[in-house]
């Protein structure tokens, strides 16, 4: 509506097809028109890999009850084609979602505490840009693991708090944007 408020603008159909649609990326655009919507794109992609993989172990009853392996199989075939490896993310998901009600929960929250622990001092103490699921994905699984496994608070704000956090992501550029035009504009009458 007001571009001129924000840093950077692009309003080719191209883009905005491809934003509609999580496909910006396919486009050859670094961005959708929401910057933040490049996580979605991947997000898609997975529920897309996961939707066939429900498709096929439904139909064929050899993969019976095994959509979770399956959708690894495609990821990781995904990235060997040439998606990016932030989606191998979600194959820390997927074991969370298949093996956390088996284990042993006291002693897996202590060992997950733990490798959070030494992950985070590893990171700040080396150069650990290569393998991003590995620094960064594995520990922020071992997190919600440690999100799922603990006694959930019933407190009112903490629960706002998460109900509008997603919302604050996806405007969160906007805002920046228009305050930094804002008060520069303010500043310098």
């Amino acid at each position: 509506i007001i571009p001129s408020m924000m840093n950077s603008s692009n309003g080719s159909i191209k883009l905005f097809i491809g934003s509609l649609t999580f496909t910006s990326s396919i486009f050859g655009f670094s961005y959708p028109i929401l910057p933040q919507g490049w996580t979605l794109e991947i997000e898609v992609f997975f529920y897309l890999i996961f939707v066939a993989s429900i498709i096929l172990c439904s139909r064929f009853k050899l993969f019976s009850g095994k959509e979770g392996l399956l959708s690894i199989v495609f990821i990781l075939s995904a990235v060997f084609f040439g998606a990016t490896d932030l989606i191998i993310e979600f194959i820390f998901g997927l074991f969370i979602s298949m093996y956390s009600s088996r284990a042993r929960k006291f002693r897996f929250i202590l060992l997950a505490s733990v490798c959070i622990t030494i992950f985070v001092v590893i990171y700040l103490a080396f150069d650990v840009t290569s393998f991003r699921f590995f620094w960064i994905g594995f520990p922020c699984a071992l997190l919600v693991y440690l999100a799922i496994a603990t006694p959930q608070l019933k407190k009112k704000s903490v629960n706002f708090l998460g109900d509008i956090s997603y919302s604050i992501y996806l405007v969160h550029g906007m805002l920046i944007a228009v305050s930094l035009r804002l008060f520069t504009s303010i500043n310098e009458h």
